[in-house]
């Protein structure tokens, strides 16, 4: 789960405590339902999480077109995305990435969302099928008001299917919605949307993956500051 129904003004107060330490409000992890809200379907869900954008901490080999403090910004494409050549990281990757923050749709405390981050980092560590590297990432929307942190990690395209299962299973444990898949072909970047319940993927699977642009200054944010990753 991911948002209210009604875009209410505690959700954005709530994102910028976050930011400063509080917890988290939504994101692909989820969020606590409060009596009188109900969540949104996941046709809802869905379109949420593909404006999401998706900020890559410290990515090898792309210091040339991420931010000075290190942060590479990939937003969905208003329009038709530019072909451009991506670092080599990128272009002969698939990427997946995911979170522990808010589990069970509920709206953890700052410390118990770092906590399962750490211990889903040890998880990643100790994956039976290695990533050819892993950083940390943080997805955000402006709009809606929120903000969760968690890890990418880049694998070879031939081990996408059993990448895929791993990443899933650890989702699963981690009571997580959905996950990102990052693909590049011909110079363009697109983003798939997986959910980790089986129907509700099958329900999905249409769905076109979302074009992505690369973000050639930071957004004008708080939200998508570096912070303490």
């Amino acid at each position: 789960s991911m948002v209210f129904c009604r875009r209410v003004a505690v959700l954005r107060r709530a994102a910028l405590r976050t930011f400063l330490g509080g917890t988290v409000a939504a994101g692909l992890g989820g969020l606590r339902v409060l009596a009188a809200e109900k969540l949104p379907d996941t046709d809802t869900l869905s379109s949420l999480y593909a404006e999401a954008v998706e900020a890559m901490v410290d990515v090898p080999g792309c210091d040339a077109i991420s931010s000075p403090e290190g942060v590479l910004y990939l937003a969905p494409a208003s329009g038709a995305p530019v072909p451009m050549e991506w670092p080599k990281i990128i272009s002969r990757s698939v990427i997946f990435s995911f979170t522990a923050w808010n589990p069970n749709g509920q709206t953890a405390p700052d410390a118990a969302n770092t906590a399962a981050n750490i211990r889903l980092e040890a998880d990643i560590e100790s994956l039976r099928l290695h990533p050819r590297a892993t950083w940390r990432s943080f997805g955000f929307n402006d709009k809606e008001g929120w903000r969760e942190e968690g890890f990418s990690l880049a694998y070879d395209p031939a081990e996408r299917r059993f990448a895929r299962s791993e990443v899933g299973r650890l989702a699963g444990k981690y009571h997580q919605a959905a996950f990102y898949v990052y693909t590049c072909s011909d110079g363009i970047l697109s983003r798939e949307t997986v959910w980790v319940d089986a129907a509700t993927q099958r329900a999905h699977a249409a769905e076109a993956p979302v074009r992505m642009t690369l973000l050639r200054k930071p957004p004008d944010s708080q939200l998508g500051a570096r912070g303490k990753l």
